[in-house]
């Protein structure tokens, strides 16, 4: 196959990808009051709600990255890894936000804590598996 071909498009996808989530975050680090004020006039509602947009930002850099991580990962052929990692992932949601709600009585945070862990975890690991499994230098393409 053409795998240093898909391997450079894999490092520019996710290097286009980051470029824009961190573009997202700062918008939504800049202007989460004016975003949240399309959706409500209480100015409680908007102060207590802008900390939470900020973190979907950050939860969206990994999200989007383990997508981007993930069809990589699938194109290569290998689909049970990713159904391993979904498997961990939806283990590992249900017994974090358990422990943090349940066990620990937190508010709304403790969903978006539990996000930012999967997705951040997932992400890692999985570029870990990509880079290990797949992205060796033999199958880099050189650019120069």
């Amino acid at each position: 196959g053409r795998y240093k071909e898909a391997n450079f498009h894999f490092y520019i996808s996710m290097n286009v990808n980051i470029i824009i989530e961190f573009f997202i975050l700062v918008v939504f680090i800049l202007f989460a009051r004016p975003i949240l004020s399309v959706f409500s006039n209480d100015i409680e509602i908007i102060e207590k709600s802008a900390i939470y947009l900020i973190i979907t930002g950050v939860i969206m850099i990994f999200q989007s990255g383990n997508v981007v991580i993930g069809t990589a990962i699938r194109s290569y052929g290998d689909t049970r890894f990713m159904l391993y990692s979904q498997i961990f992932g939806s283990f590992f949601v249900v017994t974090l936000s358990s422990i943090l709600v349940l066990g620990l009585h937190m508010d709304i945070m403790a969903i978006y804590i539990t996000f930012f862990c999967d997705e951040a975890a997932r992400s890692i690991i999985n570029l870990i598996y990509f880079r290990v499994k797949y992205a060796k230098p033999d199958t880099i393409l050189q650019t120069q």
